[in-house]
């Protein structure tokens, strides 16, 4: 025999030996191994013990992904289970199981090998997963565990695993650790390979079957379905599918255009159980097919999204309706509505006041069960307020009647819990919202009543974990008023008193573990800006969204079914599945603003940071209808997410912050970003070290954490734009983890191309000097000596880098550069025009929509046309001719 090929022989002999299944029958059966959002440490691996007899697990080991060595005297019972993990702490947030051992590394999100190792050095079990199909996309972040169906099947076949059962909400991870899977079951998943023919309007929809039945005999297939309009889901129907050799066929009747179609099979084997394809708990339990309907435009991709709930229906709906009232020349809300969702906002405050201050005090015991009853009657009236606050868009009559209807069913909810003392505390507390100076002040910026009501009716606490929260509450509370009643203002009031509130807030959140962290800035964020206030509270989303995002372009229709569709500012965001991005985005926002003019000047200017050479959102127009409506043309663009910073070839594990205009501290102004551990430490060093520094020690600083020409770059388009609101605000700061460089990039682009709010009508902004945002930059006058509306102070970035004479020499000349080369009548007239033409039928039809004469909406987009023109002419003659850039 020739040598190589005895060394094959020996290299397969040992391997089949290292594979063999010893007779311990010991199983890698459970693995959680990417979980949502912050909880980045919540990893852990179960082990099966098939056979019935205890086993000695001494010197065991699982290696390759992660590393654990089996102490002496480790055991697995008959039968039974053992969990190892990374971090003990918050597995035992989220599960109950005993933790055997804490294991070393961490589990690759995109899949990898686990080997499991007897003392001999043999390997007993290895899987080697993975996130993409025929494995089950569900584990992958969003919420459930991979689960073995089969302990006694090889854990390397990817159809022996399934996804746990999926969660009412994506922030609770689930799972079985210690106990039997929940897609537990005799035999392995099937792999059918489904096909839908002819789906169109009044034609029947042939659907062919070809299962893998190299591993199952099958007794019959059937084909389910269910149609799929606005608001509405049938019943499941069920049919049989006809052999045809190996393959099965059936046809679901013919239905109307717009109708969607979710159909699976059903595999019955000779063994009597019935194997569901796709799996039910996967992120997609059925295929969907579309029943395309003739549309009248356009050149534009069309978007039609369906809401499965009467409930969602009509919340998007009434943002439609906001919308298109919003582009006739009127507020998105009436001034009527907004006041009664800040009365219902207020009064229900109140008691959110009022439960903290009785919580707190010393006499307030409360046994779990009435704790537990307390619990339940908050979130009871939490929703009720979710109620009232939509139906005010269109009543706003309703908010004072509605505020006695919620605190009358939270009376009554709670009269068998408290004594009448507390309840008429709880009712009749003194107002928080009447105080004055810095008691209020620091009740906004350090807001404990909403925290602690959070907690009640998400978290629910019982027990001692109940009395340590609360007596860490009450600590904070009474540290909070009195350094309100203590502090005295200064010219530097937000600053002082974000610097006394921190060591406050820190000390809360030692106690505060990461799932409550969590869920607290969650809310915080859900708060919106001052301008926009957001009432409704945190949007909880499902893991299986509820929703369908059909696109049609050309002859190709793409479905998106089960994604999360909700409202945003002027429009809808569209959270798509990590396996099915449209067009390498994940997030899409899709918007139309108040004033037509944004919504042609947005996409240019993500267009110009790009072609100078700074990462910016990808942008493109799609006609828009909703649950069957037709909304006009609207602007789609992307979110500044993990799967952005992937695109543009960085890191997702890197620091990303939406910075915020209204934060009265770094870290109130500097939203945290992703599914990221960490906080703000990096970033706090780095300004402070920035305001403490100048000159060639500044610069050595900037050149060392910055990517310097990137920062530049950033810049530079927000000084071409006259974009006075992209320096301090409406933008987001990175740190790439791999170069340790902070970088920038643009965000809500809407005021660009020569805009500010106070700007009279028919006139361009293209005087904003190149001074602006940086340090010593002050507030130029207007012809009545009264200082600018638009003119803010520089941001924690731009004030010391574009005052520091090494940065400024890179800065101008990128500004240079871009008005030479790219942002010129040459590049962008060409440009302009053409999207101009691709939008005039679409603007006449949205005229249409919205009961305007198409006539004076085409009028308006050729006025918007010529003031993007005259503004790139004007601005470009404006900054040449200023003397920092002749001097280049």
């Amino acid at each position: 025999m020739p040598p190589n090929l005895s060394l094959i022989v020996l290299t397969l002999s040992l391997a089949c030996a290292s594979l063999a299944t010893t007779k311990a029958g010991i199983v890698i059966n459970e693995i959680y191994y990417h979980a949502p959002n912050r909880f980045e440490d919540l990893e852990w691996i179960e082990l099966h013990n098939t056979d019935s007899a205890r086993v000695n697990l001494s010197n065991w080991k699982i290696q390759n992904g992660v590393e654990y060595t089996f102490p002496t005297g480790s055991q697995i019972a008959g039968s039974g289970y053992l969990v190892l993990c990374r971090d003990t702490k918050l597995f035992h947030e989220f599960y109950r199981a005993e933790v055997s051992g804490e294991f070393e590394g961490k589990l690759n999100n995109g899949g990898e090998t686990i080997d499991l190792v007897n003392d001999k050095g043999l390997v007993v079990d290895t899987v080697t997963y993975d996130d993409k199909s025929p494995w089950p996309t569900a584990p992958d972040g969003h919420s459930p565990s991979l689960e073995r169906i089969v302990a006694t099947a090889s854990g390397n076949d990817a159809l022996n695993w399934a996804p746990s059962i999926l969660p009412a909400s994506a922030e609770n991870p689930t799972g079985s650790p210690g106990q039997k899977n929940d897609a537990s079951g005799d035999h392995p998943r099937i792999s059918v390979d489904l096909q839908v023919l002819g789906v169109e309007p009044g034609q029947p929809i042939r659907v062919t079957a070809l299962p893998d039945t190299s591993k199952q005999s099958l007794r019959s297939v059937e084909l389910g379905y269910q149609v799929v309009t606005p608001g509405s889901i049938s019943q499941e129907a069920w049919m049989p599918m006809t052999s045809e050799k190996e393959y099965y066929t059936a046809k679901i009747p013919s239905q109307d255009p717009g109708t969607l179609i979710r159909y699976r099979v059903a595999l019955k084997t000779n063994n009597g159980s019935t194997v569901h394809f796709p799996h039910p708990n996967e992120l997609r339990p059925t295929h969907s097919a579309y029943v395309s309907s003739a549309e009248k435009s356009t050149q534009l991709p069309q978007f039609h999204i369906i809401n499965t709930r009467t409930e969602d229906t009509h919340t998007l709906g009434r943002q439609l309706s906001s919308v298109l009232r919003a582009s006739r020349g009127g507020s998105s809300f009436s001034r009527e509505s907004m006041m009664a969702r800040f009365q219902v906002n207020n009064a229900l405050s109140e008691i959110a006041r009022a439960w903290l201050t009785l919580a707190i005090q010393p006499d307030a015991q409360f046994s779990d069960k009435t704790l537990s009853a307390i619990q339940v009657a908050f979130a009871q009236a939490d929703e009720a307020k979710r109620k009232l606050l939509r139906e005010l868009d269109t009543d706003s009559t309703l908010a004072g009647k509605g505020i006695q209807d919620i605190q009358e069913q939270l009376r009554v909810a709670l009269t068998e819990q408290l004594p009448p003392e507390q309840l008429n505390t709880l009712f009749t507390s003194p107002s928080g919202q009447g105080r004055r100076g810095p008691g209020q002040a620091f009740a906004d910026v350090l807001p404990l009543e909403n925290d602690w009501m959070s907690i009640t009716i998400d978290i629910k606490p019982q027990g001692q974990r109940y009395t340590e929260l609360r007596d860490a509450f009450r600590d904070a509370f009474n540290k909070r008023e009195n350094t309100g009643k203590n502090f005295r203002p200064t010219r530097n009031f937000r600053q002082d008193m974000a610097k006394l509130v921190k060591p406050i807030r820190d000390e809360l959140n030692k106690v505060l573990n990461a799932r409550i962290l969590h869920l607290l800035e969650n809310a915080r964020r859900s708060q919106g800006s001052p301008i926009r206030p957001n009432f409704d509270g945190i949007e909880r989303r499902p893991p299986r969204g509820e929703s369908a995002l059909i696109v049609h372009q050309g002859t190709k229709t793409r479905v998106y079914d089960y994604v999360n569709i909700s409202t945003r500012s002027a429009g809808f965001k569209v959270r798509l599945h990590d396996d099915r991005p449209y067009n390498g985005i994940k997030t899409l926002n899709i918007i139309f603003e108040y004033n037509d003019r944004f919504v042609l000047a947005e996409p240019l200017a993500f267009d110009l940071y790009r072609r100078a050479g700074s990462p910016a959102c990808l942008t493109e127009f799609v006609s828009l209808k909703v649950n069957g409506k037709s909304a006009g043309y609207h602007l789609l663009f992307e979110h500044i997410n993990g799967a952005f910073l992937r695109r543009n070839e960085l890191s997702s594990n890197g620091d990303l912050y939406k910075i915020l205009w209204w934060g009265r501290s770094i870290e109130d102004g500097h939203q945290r970003k992703g599914d990221w551990d960490g906080g703000h430490e990096e970033l706090s060093k780095l300004i402070a070290a920035l305001s403490q520094s100048e000159g060639e020690e500044q610069w050595q600083l900037i050149e060392k954490h910055f990517d310097v020409q990137q920062v530049a770059t950033y810049f530079a388009v927000n000084t071409v734009l006259s974009h006075w609101d992209g320096f301090f605000n409406n933008h987001f700061s990175y740190r790439d983890p791999k170069r340790d460089k902070w970088m920038m990039f643009p965000w809500d682009q809407d005021k660009t191309w020569g805009f500010h709010d106070s700007l009279p009508e028919g006139t361009d902004f293209v005087d904003m000097p190149l001074t602006f945002g940086k340090e010593g930059d002050r507030p130029p006058r207007n012809f009545q000596g009264m200082r600018n509306s638009w003119w803010r102070p520089g941001g924690q970035f731009s004030r010391p880098l574009l005052a520091n004479d090494q940065f400024r020499k890179i800065y101008l000349n990128e500004t240079k550069r871009i008005l030479d080369t790219i942002y010129n009548e040459e590049n962008y007239f060409p440009v302009i025009d053409a999207m101009a033409a691709k939008l005039r039928q679409d603007v006449a039809i949205r005229a249409n929509l919205i009961g305007e004469p198409p006539t004076e909406a085409l009028r308006r987009l050729e006025a918007n046309v010529a003031s993007l023109k005259r503004h790139l002419t004007k601005r470009r003659a404006f900054l040449l001719s200023q003397d920092e850039l002749k001097s280049l």
